[in-house]
Parts: structure tokens; C-alpha cells; sequence
């Protein structure tokens, strides 16, 4: 079941990044300047790369929520 859970969570996370890239190819402005951020897991720990303080911000919010969502899900399969 917990398969289940994370696989669906992964695929929602993937057509999100999908449709946020959509969007900004369709909302391009010739003079925006862009950010760009990185985040790889590996196990339990998280490695952020960022190019600006904003950009690490969220990156550090997503893990957090990441990691919750694992602590949690492990909590319901430990019991």
C-alpha cells in the first residue's frame, strides 16, 4: 500500500514539473532572469544546489515537506 502511496505522490510531483515547465515556456519574458535550484536525496539526506538564497529557501521547504511525508508514511507502516 505504501508503494502505492509514494508511487502516486511521485507521479503527481512529475506532471506538476511537467505543467509548471509548460507554463513557463508559455509566459516567457525575453528579460527575466533565471533561477535555477537543484535538489537530489539521497537516502535520508538531501543535497540542495541553488543559485540564489530564494531559490535555496524553497528548495530547503520542499525537503522538509518531503521528508515529512517520509517520517510520516514509516510511522503508519511501523504500527
Amino acid at each position: 500500500m505504501i508503494v502505492s502511496q509514494l508511487l502516486l505522490i511521485g507521479l503527481v510531483l512529475i506532471i506538476a514539473g511537467i505543467l509548471v515547465l509548460f507554463y513557463s515556456i508559455i509566459k516567457e519574458d525575453g528579460g527575466a532572469r533565471v533561477e535555477a535550484g537543484g535538489l537530489v536525496m539521497i537516502g535520508p539526506i538531501p543535497i540542495l544546489v541553488a543559485s540564489s538564497r530564494r531559490i535555496g529557501l524553497a528548495l530547503l521547504l520542499i525537503t522538509a515537506a518531503i521528508l515529512a511525508v517520509l517520517i510520516v508514511s514509516m510511522a503508519g507502516v511501523a504500527s
